[in-house]
Order: structure tokens, then sequence, then C-alpha cells
């Protein structure tokens, strides 16, 4: 038996528990095209033989080089190398049609893989299945993502700070001492009879995006004004404000709403509890929240609410910018929405509409349910 001394050394690697041996390249430089190499000439030895041609000659510069006369005659034409696509047809948007590509995601970033094929067709391009249009996408790290209502802000210093505020501190900062039975909370939020933009969108990884909506002024819109309170526990179940039958104040309004007509219903509810006090005077001293909508916080606003000419002390405080989630009545609007949502028809008109939110508003939150609607909202 011939001595293999790579053999020996592998029992003994074997003997003692350790792998085999891993071969390792003898160079990391691929081999010369003239030696059998195909991964081509680099673009700089390309480049020198020009150059010594022009100096000496094509046939001395192909001795020079390692090549034929006739490599230096065709890198005359074109000395860049082809593009290694193994053999097989091209199927990736390079090029011009990457191009275009990049322009239909910037300029209709909600376009669907078809839209963007047609796109790329229309304006010179080559023909593209959806899948390949998909697949570019993932190669140039742009998904397709639902948009979302939240934005960053809510995540910059200061709103922190606002929101740390909000639960460590007493009014006019934050709620903290103020028993829930004298909380209302307040605000506006509106629909229309007409399409929306689309929720999808593209946008790089990790990237939070949103596709903006292009919606005019020309649209009727119903907007609801509503102020909802929890109740207190400690009047009878069949009293106005109990628990199980809080009160709501509401305003319906087909147009925009300012400081005025905002205003003017604060004026309103805040009127109905001067003349109509829950048994108890659990009424006397009330606290409003709201968001930080600018009618809101005008003088006009702050002048109805404090400089009331009755003995009743009421007061205001907003709650953290970006956090809808903190807001009782952001779930009650959604409870609206979707009722509206389940029985809206083709046949509705804005009228309609009016109604019929008039009616779901004023059927919402009893036995409790408005009172549970500020517990989770921590309140």
């Amino acid at each position: 038996m011939v001595y293999d001394e790579a053999n020996t050394r592998a029992q003994a690697r074997s003997a003692i528990g350790l792998s085999r041996e891993l071969q390792i390249n003898r160079t990391d430089l691929p081999p010369n095209p003239s030696l059998g190499g195909t991964r081509g000439f680099p673009l700089w030895v390309r480049q020198n033989a020009l150059i010594d041609a022009v100096q000496h000659g094509d046939e001395t510069a192909a001795e020079m080089n390692h090549c034929s006369d006739r490599t230096i005659r065709r890198w005359r034409q074109r000395d860049m190398p082809y593009r290694m696509a193994g053999g097989q047809e091209r199927d990736a948007i390079t090029g011009f049609d990457q191009y275009l590509l990049c322009i239909v995601i910037t300029v209709y970033p909600s376009a669907t893989a078809d839209q963007m094929a047609t796109f790329i067709i229309n304006n010179g391009g080559g023909i593209y299945s959806r899948q390949q249009i998909t697949s570019r996408c993932i190669d140039l790290d742009i998904i397709r993502k639902t948009s979302s209502k939240e934005s960053y802000d809510p995540f910059c210093p200061l709103n922190l700070l606002r929101r740390g505020w909000y639960w460590t501190q007493p009014p006019p900062l934050g709620q903290l001492g103020v028993e829930r039975r004298h909380k209302i909370d307040v605000d506006v939020t509106g629909w229309s009879l007409h399409m929306v933009a689309s929720n999808d969108a593209r946008g790089y990884k990790a990237i939070r995006c949103r596709e903006p909506g292009h919606y005019t002024r020309n649209h009727p819109r119903v907007n609801l004004i509503m102020g909802i309170e929890p109740g207190d526990p400690a009047l009878p179940p069949h009293v106005d404000g109990s628990i199980n039958r809080p009160r709501r104040w509401i305003k319906i309004v087909i147009g925009p709403v300012d400081d005025i007509i905002f205003g003017a219903f604060m004026n309103e509810m805040l009127t109905d509890i001067e003349q109509n006090p829950a048994p108890g005077d659990v009424d006397n001293e009330r606290v409003l929240f709201w968001d930080h909508c600018s009618a809101y916080t005008t003088s006009y606003i702050v002048h109805i609410v404090e400089e009331r000419p009755t003995p009743n002390h009421f007061h205001s405080i907003n709650r953290p910018a970006y956090q809808p989630k903190f807001g009782p009545i952001e779930y009650i609007f959604n409870e609206i929405s979707g009722e509206l949502s389940e029985g809206i028809g083709t046949d509705w008109d804005i009228h309609l509409l009016r109604a019929n939110i008039e009616r779901i508003a004023y059927s919402l939150g009893f036995n409790g349910k408005f009172n549970n609607t500020f517990a989770h909202a921590g309140m």
C-alpha cells in the first residue's frame, strides 16, 4: 500500500474527534482568461492593452497582455465587459426600465404591479409580469404596506414630556386628582359620501409611509360635535347623569366647524349643565377634555369656558397630542362609523347621512358603556 501523508493526517484528526480538513484556495484572484478563466479580463487590463496597442501595435500589445490581436480590436469597439447572466434570458428590470419603475413608484406610490408594468411599456420599456415587478421591488427594498394614521411626532421629546404631565400633574397640565364623574370629553369628527384615497402605498423597509388623500372642500361633509360624560355612580340608575343614563351633548353641522360654531356648542352644553344640573350638585365643577385642535384653544373658547356668569367652575385640559387612545370619545366615534358602514346605502344623500348619525349618537353609551369607555382610556 502506498503511503499517503494526507490520509494518515486525516485518520489522526478523526481519532481525536476533529473534522476533516477543508481545502483552502491558493489565491483569491480568478484564473487568467488566457489560462482558461471564465470571468473575462478586468477593465484595467483592457484599457492597458488599448494603450499598448496605440504605442506598439495590436500584435505586440496582444503578446504583452496575453491575449489575441482580434480581442484588442473588439475591445477598441467596446471595452466594458458584458454582464454575466449565466446563459439565461434576462428577466430583471435594469437600466432605463428600472428608471421608469422608480418614476412610477415616486409619482404614484399606491400603484399596483400591473399598473407599474403598464406604465413601463407605455413609456418605451419592456414587457414584465406582475411577479417580475414585485421581485424587483423587493430587491430594491421597496415593499407594499398599509398606511398608518400614527406619525413620528408622538415620540418627539416635547410630546413625550406632555404625555408624562398628562398623567402625573394636576390641572391644567394633567388630569391627576380629577374624579371621573367630573370629566367631560369633547371632540369633533365628520363623514362624507365620496370615495377616499387608497390605504396602501409603497415605501422602503423600516420606514412608515402614508398615502396622502386628494380631498376637496366641494364635497358636502357632516360634522358631529359631541360631548360625553361617564356618569355619576352615586346617582340612582333611572336618573339622567347616572352611570346607566349618562348625558351626551350633540350638535350636527353640514359644512366646516370654526371657533364660532364650536363656541356656540360649548355655550349650549355648559348652559344646559348650569340650568339642569344632576341631583347632588355634581355639576358645580366640571373638567373638559379635548385634543389640540386650533378651534379649541382660541381666546373666545377660553372665555366661554372659564368666565361663566354662574357659580359653576369649568376648566379645560388638552389631551396629549397624537394620542387618540387617551380620548374616550374617539372610541365612540369609531362605534358610530362602524354602524354607519353597516347600514349605508347607495341611495343615501347628505340629509339621510345626518339623520343616521344623530340616531346612532343618541343610542350609544347607556348601561355603563360610557363609564367603561372612560375607564378603558385610563380616565
